[in-house]
């Protein structure tokens, strides 16, 4: 996996990156877990002599836990408001096939 950090090691974006300014890191793909994009952006990555990537948290676990709430609650609100953009569209359409007599 990719991730991309400022001067100071701050992970910025993850995957992909338009800002040139930003350094890119390869990090194995095992080392985030299953945590939300929100919280591997509390984290700083820096390489070791070796090459290899050293992370540290930047906030605390507390803050770290609601980064992660919010970010997947903001997923689940998502998704709910696609669901309920497709029923809406798909509704306009009917009516509107009904009233063409469709």
């Amino acid at each position: 996996m990719k991730v991309y950090t400022d001067s100071q090691n701050r992970i910025c974006d993850i995957g992909t990156t338009t800002n040139q300014d930003l350094n890119e890191v390869e990090v194995p793909d095992w080392t985030f877990g299953d945590i939300a994009d929100a919280q591997i952006k509390c984290y700083s990555c820096t390489l070791d002599a070796g090459g290899n990537p050293s992370i540290r948290l930047l906030v605390t676990p507390e803050l770290f836990e609601q980064i992660g709430t919010l970010d997947r609650q903001h997923m689940a609100d998502q998704e709910e408001i696609t669901a309920l953009t497709e029923s809406i569209v798909d509704n306009d359409y009917r009516v509107t096939a009904m009233e063409l007599g469709l």
